[in-house]
């Protein structure tokens, strides 16, 4: 759950689409542990019951100090994850060899194993926020504005298009390119990865920030 959740919590309709999902993975955990069901030898009782259990967790029909508390914990974990796979992202699409991009992922994607993660994805959604960027402002303000909210995928979605964009310009340089580890000093030198590509007259220099919550910020 610390790890499914959205930074801002669910309500209504998606929180029962969530409730959903976390059944059908609990059930499949369950069955493969083979241990009180299986798919061999499904147990409909306990499978029942593993489901109310997961149902009662997750309801809002009433109080649930269990759900409130979780959320909150969720938004902390939420909001560093987000800021780390900006920093993953500009890694991988910076590294040697040919970036593995799994479709649905260039948003923050909180999926679980299948069949989780072979929901439909909103292919519609990511052609929007594309079109935006390319004709709105290109300035540092717009970039900061996107990094207000990290949870809602468009950050990644805007450093997975740049890269991209860069890779395609500059293609020797990313997949020929040298490739070394450059030293960092003061206080944040354990919180940052410095990479310099290099080849021909192009050069490429990388800070990437790949431990954010060691640095003790809290989002806002």
């Amino acid at each position: 759950l610390l790890g499914t959740l959205p930074g801002r919590g669910l309500a209504g309709e998606a929180l029962a689409r969530y409730r959903d999902r976390i059944e059908a993975y609990m059930t499949k955990a369950a069955r493969e542990a083979k241990r009180d069901t299986s798919w061999m030898d499904p147990h409909a009782d306990y499978e029942r019951a593993l489901a109310d259990f997961v149902r009662g967790a997750l309801s809002r029909d009433g109080p649930n100090p269990f759900l409130d508390d979780i959320e909150t914990q969720a938004g902390t974990v939420a909001w560093y994850g987000a800021l780390n796979s900006l920093a993953m992202a500009a890694i991988k699409f910076a590294s040697p060899g040919v970036p593995d991009l799994y479709q649905g992922n260039e948003l923050v994607d909180l999926s679980l194993v299948d069949p989780d993660n072979r929901r439909p994805v909103d292919f519609g959604a990511r052609e929007r926020l594309l079109a935006a960027f390319e004709s709105g402002p290109a300035d540092a303000a717009a970039v900061e504005a996107l990094l207000a909210d990290p949870c809602d995928g468009r950050a990644k979605l805007w450093v997975t298009w740049r890269l991209l964009q860069l890779r395609r310009l500059a293609p020797a340089l990313l997949s020929q390119g040298d490739y070394r580890g450059l030293a960092i000093r003061g206080a944040a030198q354990r919180h940052g990865l410095f990479v310099h590509r290099a080849f021909g007259q192009r050069a490429l220099a990388l800070l990437s920030p790949p431990r954010f919550a060691g640095r003790g910020d809290a989002p806002a």
